[in-house]
């Protein structure tokens, strides 16, 4: 999680830089992820939209609505960071709402809109969804698409996916790597599968 946030904090950082005043943002990003009080980080986010005119503070007002259940200003949040911006990580969030509600083919019209943006979150959430409908193929695509950015859960994923389709050497070689990069779902599969096999081998 702590990779992710530094990875949306740069991310809005660059896209930040063609605004001239942008400190009502960083103030609020400051209040949401040091400080975690959303209330105020929501009051400096209006503030970066409505005095800077800054539309990076609208994904940072999804994440905020999302985290607290209201799906529905998520929902219209995200969307703005999209039109106002194209905001890339807002994709993903949005995609994630659509799929928890059973929308699927809205969540994957908007994990493909992230994956064009070559997003690896999108990539990996949307082999997620392929493997949950059992489109093997896709799910591999999209798994193997984003290790190419050296996104540890879809190598973990990717190695479970091999597992299943009993392609055990190709299952190894993913899960080992994710172990070996610091994926803890991957360390703690590995321990519990050598556990058991010298268990069976005694």
């Amino acid at each position: 999680m702590k990779k992710i946030l530094i990875f949306i904090f740069f991310s809005i950082f660059l896209f930040s830089a063609s605004y001239e005043n942008s400190q009502n943002l960083y103030t609020g990003m400051d209040y949401l992820f040091e400080k975690k009080d959303d209330i105020t980080a929501e009051k400096y986010f209006f503030k970066a939209i409505n005095e800077d005119k800054n539309p990076n503070a609208y994904v940072y007002l999804g994440m905020i609505y999302n985290d607290r259940g209201n799906k529905k200003l998520a929902e219209k949040y995200y969307l703005l960071a999209i039109e106002k911006r194209n905001t890339v990580m807002a994709m993903p969030y949005l995609a994630v709402i659509y799929q928890e509600q059973g929308k699927y083919e809205l969540a994957e019209k908007y994990y493909l809109m992230g994956v064009e943006h070559e997003e690896p979150t999108s990539m990996y959430f949307l082999g997620l969804l392929y493997g949950n409908q059992s489109n093997y193929g896709l799910a591999e695509k999209y798994l193997k698409m984003a290790v190419e950015y050296d996104h540890l859960d879809s190598a973990f994923s990717l190695g479970l996916l091999y597992g299943m389709l009993e392609e055990e050497e190709l299952a190894y070689i993913y899960i080992k790597a994710a172990a070996d990069l610091g994926q803890q779902d991957a360390i703690e599969f590995l321990k519990e599968y050598q556990e058991w096999n010298s268990e069976m081998n005694r």
